[in-house]
């Protein structure tokens, strides 16, 4: 299913490639960030995130918020599509909506394309968050 991901605008912004199989040696799955994106407003989920770092529930939960912002604000470029999956994203997960059909509405867009960009954007933060994971160690 994932495998045909983000060919919609393929070309986004630094050459951000599908969220499948992001998972590599230690590396953190796209299903590790769309958990962590989903459990944002939940301190003790985030803190039990692959993506934690720190000693005590709050640092790691913190840490997990503050990585997914940077990654947001970095996974979108300047066009009216690329805004819309921000937007989406934000109400969908950053600064969540009562609810996903809430933030649909506000959106103007059907549930279906809703959910479709909503996928989309997440797909594009993991992108950004297994690219960083990536990075092999200096020396």
């Amino acid at each position: 299913p994932a495998a045909g991901a983000g060919t919609a605008g393929a070309a986004g912004p630094a050459g951000t490639a599908p969220a499948a199989g992001l998972a590599g040696e230690g590396g953190v799955s796209a299903e590790d960030v769309r958990d962590a994106l989903r459990n944002l407003g939940v301190p003790h989920k985030l803190a039990e995130s692959p993506l934690a770092t720190g000693v005590t529930q709050e640092e790691r939960a913190a840490s997990v918020r503050a990585l997914l912002e940077q990654a947001a604000a970095r996974a979108f470029g300047e066009t009216p599509n690329e805004r819309l999956l921000e937007r989406v994203l934000v109400r969908g997960y950053l600064d969540p909506a009562a609810s996903h059909e809430q933030a649909a509405d506000e959106l103007a867009l059907s549930r279906a394309a809703y959910f479709r960009r909503l996928r989309a954007a997440a797909e594009r933060v993991a992108a950004l968050v297994a690219e960083r994971d990536r990075v092999p160690p200096a020396g």
